[in-house]
């Protein structure tokens, strides 16, 4: 797939987000929905890999950019 249409993908999914959190922000805390969003996305992400059926292989560079995505997630956490 084109990566134009991924980006848009990707827009779409946290627009769709953002629109909900503002919404949902009213009734509980912020921290809480942001944990849900979280939550949702990663066992989404989580059931997509598995459904794909592709062989997970284990490598050093990739278990350096697993770090660092994770660093950076808890950084986006924080400053958010």
């Amino acid at each position: 797939m084109n990566g134009a249409l991924w980006g848009c993908f990707a827009a779409l999914g946290w627009g769709a987000a953002d629109f909900m959190a503002r919404f949902s922000t009213r009734a509980l805390d912020a921290r809480s929905v942001y944990a849900m969003v979280v939550l949702v996305g990663s066992v989404v992400l989580t059931v997509w890999v598995f459904a794909a059926d592709l062989p997970l292989k284990a490598s050093l560079p990739g278990l350096a950019l697993a770090a660092l995505h994770g660093f950076a997630v808890v950084v986006m956490s924080v400053l958010l």
